[in-house]
């Protein structure tokens, strides 16, 4: 779990995961096929990923999650991220997004090694 910061519209935030401050050439691969899948990539990147640096707000904060992360299992999902939710969306690609505040306020109760456990919807 590591967490990225856009510098130019945030202050640092205090958490207890790693920090990292964003720049315009981190990137998350989300190709299935491809061998840098599920992992932080460098742009410009061939295969198909994810900016991390977009116009709107929604990954001014974010973490990653240790989903699918080891062992990486093809196709089974990529990217679930935690992150600030953009005011004129309803709903996310697969991620989950807070309130800027209440992101914030996560962060702050994080201990060293916390845990996000995401449960399938029953029913």
């Amino acid at each position: 779990m590591e967490l990225y910061y856009r510098a130019d519209r945030l202050s640092r935030p205090i958490a207890a995961p790693k920090i990292k401050t964003l720049t315009k050439a981190y990137g998350w691969c989300d190709a299935p096929l491809h061998g840098q899948y599920n992992r932080p990539i460098v742009e410009p990147f061939a295969a198909s990923h994810e900016s991390f640096w977009r116009n709107d707000r929604a990954y001014d904060l974010v973490i990653t999650t240790n989903h699918n992360q080891r062992p990486r299992i093809q196709g089974f999902g990529s990217a679930i991220f935690l992150h600030v939710a953009n005011a004129d969306a309803i709903e996310t690609e697969g991620c989950i997004a807070l309130s800027p505040k209440h992101l914030r306020n996560v962060l702050a109760r994080c201990a060293k090694r916390a845990y996000l456990v995401i449960k399938p919807a029953m029913g």
